[in-house]
């Protein structure tokens, strides 16, 4: 039988070459054509499956299915090659079926897998006291879903009853989310004093340096038209890196490292971040873009790439929702959120006690009646905030303070300061945060009467003193 085979597949080759030969001459047509004029037009897959089947020799009796291997496909397009693939379907061959054990070994087969498992359980053990060592020896920066779930109380009021089904809310996930965040905040605090405190210099950078820079960097977002979220992880980046590296940080390099700061944070934040070449060009070619490149590396290995730290929009979304205020309080209280950013003194306060004060202040300064604020703030508002009003009471006497002292005291359209020493030099303003909440895009909260009016210069003395409070 395998003569036979052998031969049939020799004398099929030979055939095959003989014609080639033939139609190789003048007038000759292309390879294949006598077989697409026997069998029908077919594509060079199409004649190898027709000579298989010619070839194949005939049985003489029974035999057995053979089991065909798919044949193996060269690299073409995928609209030529499966259209014109020609196999035939594959068999599936049936596992053997297992005999049955005769007594004597299936008593030895039980026997050995008690054994074995005595053996494992003997193992077990000590594995389980390595693991207990290990989550023993896990860095304290790792979260445990119990601290999250002590941080959720049982709300007063469901704020999220109207949101069920909807996939971008999350009501089944959203307090753990923000008790998680809550948590993160405090894992990625800002020490106070980081740069000095009463007096005392921590390293080349002051803190009015500082505030000068997030000043300039407002201006920046500004202009590249980035989102609001980018603003504040700037920041965060710039006081998390400052704190760490502050000692060892150039007034020279100052800007660089602000500049790199929100390189990384847009990156993060934004779909399409600005590129290098546009921060170099926004310092007027101060720095380098090798420059900006090792500088973006050394801030990530010094906060070791954890860009997560919660920003108080956030959390001010999420008690705008609580209270239930309408657009003038948002805004009003975005306003005055933004206007710790250039505040050195706000640096080491948590986002969520900067959104949870602006809320309040904004609330008291605009309602028409001024109530204290001992009954605005809600059990509800006291809930989703996590704070009671005697958490956020200092906050909110020092937001009233920066208000009062640029609105009533310096004046918002006052580009220069008097200088407080002796040498009679107009010191700069910091006033991006006030021009850019007087445009229109903003609907004018910092020129508002509740705020630049006789009526809130009176209302933030009172709290300041207390009596509103």
């Amino acid at each position: 039988m395998a003569t036979h085979v052998r031969q049939l597949r020799s004398t099929a080759v030979h055939s095959e070459n003989a014609e080639n030969m033939l139609l190789s001459g003048k007038g000759a047509t292309k390879p294949g054509a006598v077989a697409s004029k026997a069998f029908g037009v077919r594509s060079a897959l199409g004649n190898i499956a027709v000579n298989q089947q010619r070839n194949k020799p005939a049985a003489a009796g029974p035999t057995k299915d053979l089991i065909q291997k798919p044949a193996r496909l060269t690299k073409q397009r995928g609209t030529t090659s499966l259209q014109n693939l020609n196999l035939k379907q594959t068999k599936v061959v049936p596992a053997p079926t297992q005999q049955p054990l005769r007594p004597s070994l299936e008593r030895k087969a039980k026997r050995a897998s008690l054994e074995k498992l005595k053996k494992n359980e003997e193992l077990d053990e000590p594995m389980e006291t390595e693991e207990q060592e290990e989550l023993a020896l896990l860095p304290a920066s790792d979260i445990d879903m119990a601290d999250v779930a002590a941080a959720i109380v049982a709300p007063v009021e469901d704020i999220d009853g109207d949101d069920v089904g909807n996939p971008q809310m999350l009501p089944e996930y959203v307090n753990e989310i923000y008790a998680y965040m809550r948590i993160l905040e405090q894992r990625q605090a800002v020490r106070p004093g980081y740069l000095g405190a009463d007096g005392s210099k921590v390293g080349p950078i002051k803190p009015r340096m500082r505030n000068f820079l997030v000043d300039w960097l407002i201006e920046v977002h500004q202009q590249f038209s980035l989102i609001q979220e980018t603003l504040y992880l700037t920041v965060a980046i710039l006081d998390r890196f400052l704190q760490e590296e502050g000692a060892s940080i150039s007034t020279k390099q100052l800007q660089l490292v602000g500049v790199t700061a929100m390189l990384v944070a847009a990156k993060y934040e934004e779909m399409y971040p600005p590129e290098v070449d546009d921060f170099v060009y926004i310092t007027d070619k101060a720095y380098k873009q090798s420059e900006i490149l090792q500088m973006e590396i050394r801030i990530l290995k010094t906060l070791d790439f954890d860009l997560g730290r919660p920003l108080p929009i956030n959390f001010l979304r999420r008690c705008s929702k609580a209270g239930l205020v309408d657009g003038d309080i948002h805004g009003l209280a975005k306003y005055v959120m933004e206007l710790t950013l250039v505040d050195y003194k706000f640096a080491h306060v948590e986002p969520s006690r900067v959104s949870a004060a602006s809320l309040a202040l904004s609330m008291h300064l605009l309602d028409p009646a001024h109530p204290p604020l001992r009954q605005m703030w809600t059990p509800t508002l006291a809930h989703y905030t996590a704070y009671g009003l005697t958490d956020i009471e200092e906050t909110v006497r020092g937001l009233a303070e920066t208000l009062l002292t640029i609105h009533h005291v310096q004046g918002i359209n006052v580009d220069f300061l008097p200088a407080s020493s002796s040498s009679g030099k107009k010191v700069k303003a910091i006033r991006a945060v006030s021009k850019k909440y007087c445009g229109k895009k903003f609907a004018k909260v910092a020129t508002i009467r509740s705020v630049n009016g006789s009526e809130g210069k009176e209302c933030l003395k009172l709290i300041l003193s207390g009596q509103s409070i």
